[in-house]
């Protein structure tokens, strides 16, 4: 992260040196010892008050070349933010209800200030109290971590529950023994912020690894996300939607998403490629026995039930608890 340069001029501040670090000795030695002042820095009081829980600690030295003119440098460094806070996301649809999410926010970073100041109204005998006028350039650098806490879903429906899937799989037996597929559609107007794809991602690592899961786990999206994944340090199989059958191999990427409209031949073309072919789009017995004809590696559908009958392996003697 690049450092932030910011110039600030002409603005009135009426400092107070109650905090001062002066000399009270007497000669030539003092004299320049009193142009020297040291002061601590630390939260004003608009932002303790602020809400976002700032930190920080910091000296500012300040020394005078004349009465009225000094030269001086701020450095202070610490939490600058530190905060949770609740987002809503306000669409409903036939499938969707209302959602919102608890995001904990912290900043830490640091301020290098050097500055100029012209004292034209000042005390008759203390240096460093009155009113200037000073130019400042302000060197900082943040660094910002944001994580989403918990996820709340209410549906429009009274008496259907919703369950996390950091439920399931805490109450799911034999749960090493399944396999995942994670659709990851992105909220729309965030799909491509690169912050929110890292926190998406960082929460799906999370939960996988709290249940030995990596492996176990595929993730379907764009190559984008797939290489994310991968850069984040993620085992995880990625599953590419939107590539060719070519950049996925190229980019050794363990499969690709399709559909029972996809051509046989781009089929086969993947298979050669060493890639596994997860597919949707089972809406039907018809799509079912179409999906099945085409020879899919996976097949991935909201209706299960028909799916296990066409292969003969759905529990008739099973009861849902």
């Amino acid at each position: 992260m690049k450092p932030d340069c910011k110039y600030y001029f002409l603005f009135l501040i009426l400092q107070l040196s109650g905090f001062s670090l002066l000399a009270q000795n007497t000669g030539i030695a003092a004299n320049s010892f009193r142009n020297n002042i040291i002061k601590p820095n630390t939260i004003p009081v608009a932002e303790a008050i602020g809400g976002h829980n700032q930190k920080w600690l910091g000296v500012e030295y300040e020394r005078f070349l004349n009465r009225g003119i000094s030269v001086g440098a701020l450095v202070n460094f610490g939490l600058f933010e530190d905060y949770t806070f609740i987002k809503y996301h306000d669409f409903f649809d036939e499938d969707e209800g209302f959602s919102f999410t608890r995001k904990e926010v912290k900043t830490k970073g640091y301020h290098f200030v050097p500055s100029l100041r012209y004292y034209f109204l000042k005390a008759q005998k203390k240096k460093g109290q009155g009113i200037y006028v000073a130019g400042n350039i302000d060197f900082n650098q943040y660094f910002k971590k944001s994580e989403i806490k918990d996820c709340y879903y209410n549906t429009l429906v009274d008496n259907i529950p919703i369950y996390t899937v950091d439920e399931v799989f805490s109450q799911l037996p034999g749960l090493t023994g399944l396999y995942f597929s994670f659709d990851c559609k992105l909220v729309p107007d965030m799909a491509y912020n690169e912050t929110y794809r890292r926190q998406f991602l960082g929460a799906v690592k999370r939960l996988c690894e709290k249940y030995n899961m990596s492996g176990n786990v595929f993730i379907e999206g764009d190559l984008a996300l797939l290489l994310t994944a991968r850069e984040m340090g993620m085992n995880n199989k990625g599953v590419v939607v939107g590539s060719t059958v070519n950049v996925a191999a190229e980019n050794h990427i363990f499969g690709i998403g399709t559909t029972v409209d996809t051509p046989p031949e781009e089929i086969d073309y993947a298979h050669s490629k060493g890639l596994y072919v997860i597919m949707w789009g089972l809406k039907s017995d018809v799509g079912n026995k179409k999906a099945n004809a085409l020879n899919p590696d996976i097949i991935r559908t909201d209706k299960p039930i028909p799916v296990l009958m066409l292969f003969d392996r759905f529990n008739f003697d099973y009861t849902i608890p």
